[in-house]
């Protein structure tokens, strides 16, 4: 079983979610992806995919990763800083409270570079990317899976 690297995870024009490779087509410029929680698989035009170590937040000076800012906000909810409510009823947030809470996981970021509806992207990827975590965290402490018996 394959451990988690954010910075190889994809997303996928016309897909919603995080998905990562799981084979290179290069002959027909095709690559076979899999969604990341569902396991969905599909097969998808190379230039249709992006690297979500591709994609970053512009600060006041300089810029922060997307694997950064999921390291924030995990760090933020371990340390009970940031609920998991808060994240769960993002969409229902008025404006104001969605600038509060981008100010609060990335006090510098540059608010004429930033949209709010990116935050909304962060937050649903950061809830799969935890779905996915926590899948695989079960799958490790299965006590049937092979995968953990000592040869």
């Amino acid at each position: 079983m394959k451990l988690i690297v954010v910075k190889e995870l994809l997303t996928v024009k016309g897909k919603t979610g995080l998905w990562k490779l799981v084979r290179l087509l290069p002959a027909q410029r095709m690559t076979r992806i899999q969604n990341l929680v569902t396991e969905e698989a599909a097969t998808v035009k190379v230039e249709d995919i992006v690297s979500i170590d591709q994609y970053k937040i512009y600060l006041k000076e300089g810029a922060i990763s997307l694997e950064n800012v999921f390291e924030l906000i995990m760090n933020m909810v371990e340390k009970g800083d940031l609920k998991p409510e808060e994240l769960d009823r993002y969409d229902a947030l008025s404006e104001p409270e969605k600038v509060m809470l981008m100010n609060r996981i990335v006090p510098d970021y540059d608010e004429t570079q930033f949209k709010h509806y990116h935050l909304s992207k962060i937050i649903k990827w950061h809830k799969e990317l935890c779905k996915a975590l926590n899948i695989l965290n079960a799958a490790l402490e299965d006590p049937h899976n092979k995968e953990n018996e000592k040869t």
